[in-house]
C-alpha cells in the first residue's frame, strides 16, 4: 500500500513538474515562415548545445560565424569580440528561453537592447526565435536538421 502511495505521488509531481525542453540540435531556417528585416541572411544555420555550464549556440551564415555560451540562470555574460561587446541574460520561463541582450559596438560605444524569446514546437522539430527592438519585430523560425 504504502509503495502505490509514493507512486501515485512521484507521478503527480512529474506531471506537475515536467522536464524543460532541450533546445540541443542542428537547426535551419526557414525564410517561408520567418519575418526577417530588409537585408538580413536568409541562409543561417544554428548549432545550439544544452549543458551543464549553460547554453552554447553557434550561429552561421555564408558570411560569418558567431560563438557563444550562456548560463541559464539569468547570470549576465559578457562576450567581446573584435566590433561588438555583447551582454546576455537567459533564463528559462514555462519552456522557453527568454533573452535579454546588449550589444555595444566597439568603435563609437553606440548600444542597442533587444529581448529573444525561444519555443520549441510541441514535438521539438521546429524553434521560433521572436526578437523584439524597441521599434520593431524579427521572427525567425527554425526546423531541426535531420
Amino acid at each position: 500500500m504504502l509503495n502505490s502511495v509514493f507512486v501515485l505521488a512521484l507521478v503527480a509531481w512529474l506531471q506537475a513538474h515536467p522536464a524543460a525542453p532541450s533546445f540541443t540540435g542542428n537547426w535551419t531556417l526557414d525564410p517561408s515562415q520567418s519575418v526577417l528585416a530588409d537585408g538580413g541572411s536568409t541562409d543561417i544555420e544554428l548549432l545550439v548545445t544544452e549543458g551543464s555550464n549553460g547554453l552554447s549556440v553557434i550561429q552561421r551564415t555564408p558570411r560569418s560565424e558567431e560563438k557563444y555560451t550562456t548560463p541559464l540562470d539569468g547570470t549576465p555574460k559578457e562576450e567581446r569580440g573584435p566590433a561588438s561587446i555583447y551582454v546576455r541574460e537567459v533564463r528559462r520561463d514555462r519552456g522557453a528561453l527568454a533573452w535579454k541582450v546588449k550589444m555595444t559596438r566597439v568603435a563609437d560605444q553606440a548600444s542597442i537592447s533587444f529581448t529573444e524569446r525561444w519555443t520549441l514546437s510541441s514535438d521539438g522539430n521546429v524553434l521560433t526565435v521572436l526578437r523584439t527592438y524597441p521599434t520593431r519585430e524579427v521572427l525567425k523560425v527554425f526546423k531541426r536538421k535531420k
